[in-house]
């Protein structure tokens, strides 16, 4: 789904806030996480975000990165939104 422009445009204000606050200011993976996920759901494709595409994008890991084996994605995962409760 699609936002419209006024609507996308406050909710990138938005994120831009709390990549600026002081919560995540020396949390320079989780923002990175957090910006990808952002662009990704603002543009209309959180249906399509993936364990293992955000540890490729996000955090660099080789094509053969298992999710199954390696649970760093779901932790960062898990740090951002007690980051985000923080905040």
């Amino acid at each position: 789904m699609l936002m419209d422009f006024e609507s996308g445009e406050a909710a990138q204000e938005q994120v831009a806030r709390i990549l600026r606050s002081d919560t995540l200011r020396q949390a320079a993976a989780l923002k990175k996480l957090l910006a990808y996920l952002a662009e990704k759901s603002l543009s209309g494709e959180a249906s399509q975000l993936k364990e293992y595409s955000i540890g490729m994008d996000v955090f660099g890991k080789p094509p053969d990165y298992d999710p199954q084996r390696d649970a760093s994605v779901r932790i960062q995962v898990g740090k951002l939104r007690q980051k985000l409760e923080e905040y």
